[in-house]
């Protein structure tokens, strides 16, 4: 896929790809959609729940998450909270993952693709596996928005608005890290002015700077890089698009397959999805564990890759064939690992509905300037049944220490049960009205919680 093509090429330089392929991709995508809507009951899971009670308490929309400054994830669970229903965030996510997959088609279809391949690659990101956490779990909003403002980006620069691509640019970096990897695919178009690429990397240059001075925990936050693991990292997107279901690649595996997609940076057609694959990839190795909303911006370069591929007009036919097999593979595939992902999510879901359920009586009469002991006696021990019955790929679940089973904080949960109520939970030291006692067994954690008027929809 050649960035540097014309945006006025009304096709491309291959055979193109026969009609059924985008026919195939438009069933794979609402057979998925299907799956996705079945799934949108889900409740909240995981930092839904510390989003969502940030959102009640008031916090600055600046505040970073975790150590990373992501204000437009804060700004969409502060207008969640005003409708706080699992569903619509759910449905939210589904629509704007639908609304980046067209802006895949817009950008295919600038860099000189024909329509049917621009429309394949759009339904086929649409529908993919790889792409699922990001529409089942809320909090993976911020990847979404980030690629499509990326991709806007792109799109812009591909028409020379420079000034247009920069702010792109800017609201990308709002939400998420990967925009970083923008300003070094604008350098693959190298008939675009010098000058045009200073200021994407002076905005670089500048959120290096507020990372390492300001947020002060830079790249470590998820563990760091590991030189050793490097190939295995970067290769585990590629190896699970062939095999969702197994674990991780052999060494030796996982040199190849880097080695390949550094290769293909010398095939012109091959070369911005092959830099799109190493600079998220890169990106990410940073990270110890990879977390399946990773794999959003590396399906594109993969799906990218399998379509040149497919429309390759130079090479051994036994090539254009691969690809082909390998873009009806990923559409065959993708409903089938969509449904068994959702069933795991939506098992992960109902542990915590079932955790808010089950304290919901115990907060009905809880009111402003009430302050009530709160004992969690319930382990993560249902988390290990939990992972050793999943039904799709290896998926990294969070423990999180003190909390009730291991999955949420009482002050959050609190926070949320409380927020429609307009009241919200803040810990304090001194409890003087009732005790609630969440689960049986060993203490796991103690709290002391005051309830006060909720902020939800003050943005700061």
């Amino acid at each position: 896929m050649n960035a540097s093509s014309p945006a006025s090429a009304s096709r491309s330089d291959g055979p193109g790809i026969p009609r059924w392929i985008p026919a195939i991709a438009a069933l794979s995508a609402l057979a998925s959609t299907g799956i996705y809507l079945h799934r949108a009951g889900n409740y909240f899971f995981g930092d839904d729940f510390e989003l969502l009670a940030d959102a009640y308490r008031g916090v600055t929309l600046w505040e970073p998450v975790s150590a990373h400054l992501r204000p437009l994830v804060r700004l969409w669970f502060e207008l969640l909270a005003l409708w706080p229903s699992a569903p619509f965030g759910h449905l939210a996510s589904l629509g704007l993952h639908a609304g980046v997959s067209l802006i895949v088609a817009w950008f295919v279809r600038s860099v000189g693709q024909s329509p049917r391949v621009a429309a394949t690659a759009g339904l086929l990101f649409y529908g993919s596996f790889l792409a699922n956490e990001a529409v089942y779990w809320i909090s993976a909003i911020g990847v979404i928005l980030c690629v499509g403002f990326s991709l806007l980006a792109l799109i812009a620069d591909l028409k020379g608005r420079t000034w247009a691509a920069l702010g792109m640019l800017v609201t990308a970096s709002l939400a998420y890290e990967l925009w970083i990897v923008v300003p070094f695919l604008m350098l693959l178009r190298r008939e675009r002015p010098l000058w045009t690429r200073v200021p994407p990397f002076a905005l670089l240059a500048l959120h290096a700077v507020l990372y390492l001075q300001v947020i002060d925990r830079g790249t470590s936050a998820y563990g760091g890089l590991s030189l050793t693991d490097l190939p295995v990292r970067m290769s585990l997107y590629i190896y699970r698009l062939a095999s969702p279901l197994l674990g991780f690649p052999e060494v030796w595996m996982a040199l190849a397959i880097v080695g390949l997609v550094v290769a293909l940076l010398a095939v012109r057609e091959f070369r911005f999805a092959a830099a799109l694959y190493l600079l998220s990839t890169g990106l990410f190795a940073f990270s110890s564990k990879i977390s399946s909303r990773f794999y959003y911006v590396p399906a594109l370069a993969m799906i990218l890759m399998l379509l040149v591929l497919a429309t390759l007009g130079r090479g051994p036919r036994q090539l254009r064939f691969l690809g082909l097999a390998g873009v009806c593979w990923l559409a065959l595939i993708s409903p089938v690992i969509n449904y068994l992902d959702g069933v795991d999510y939506a098992r992960l879901a109902t542990m915590h509905r079932e955790i808010a359920e089950g304290v919901q009586p115990s907060l009905d009469g809880w009111q402003p300037g009430d302050r009530h002991e709160v004992v969690t006696r319930f382990g993560s021990e249902a988390m290990a049944g939990f992972t050793r019955e999943l039904r799709g790929r290896p998926k990294l679940i969070f423990l999180r220490e003190g909390a009730i089973a291991g999955l949420v904080h009482a002050e959050d949960l609190v926070s949320v049960s409380l927020g429609p109520r307009g009241l919200r939970a803040e810990p304090v030291r001194d409890c003087r009205d009732s005790r609630m006692e969440i689960g049986a067994g060993r203490e796991v954690a103690w709290h002391c919680l005051e309830v006060w008027e909720a902020s939800a929809g003050e943005y700061r």
